[in-house]
């Protein structure tokens, strides 16, 4: 959770400017072999984690939806 509007402004950005960076995006395979991916700040600092999925296309899809929802999206201050 976020304490302050600027920080959440903040938080957005980085999550909208790191997800288009398909490097920033690490994936990774559970202890019981589940797929899922991690997004990371430019500095390592862990934005998110995805759900995980059965198969490494399933992921790869994932991925790929993540990145075109963020080329849509829109930060709104609704406060």
């Amino acid at each position: 959770p976020y304490l302050t509007k600027a920080a959440a402004l903040q938080g957005s950005a980085e999550v909208i400017n790191s997800g288009q960076t398909r490097r920033l995006l690490s994936k990774r395979l559970t202890s019981d072999h589940q797929f899922y991916y991690v997004l990371k700040n430019k500095f390592g600092r862990i934005l998110g984690t995805s759900g995980t999925f059965e198969d490494k296309e399933h992921r790869e899809n994932g991925i790929e939806q993540l990145q075109r929802a963020i080329h849509l999206a829109n930060v709104q201050d609704l406060a």
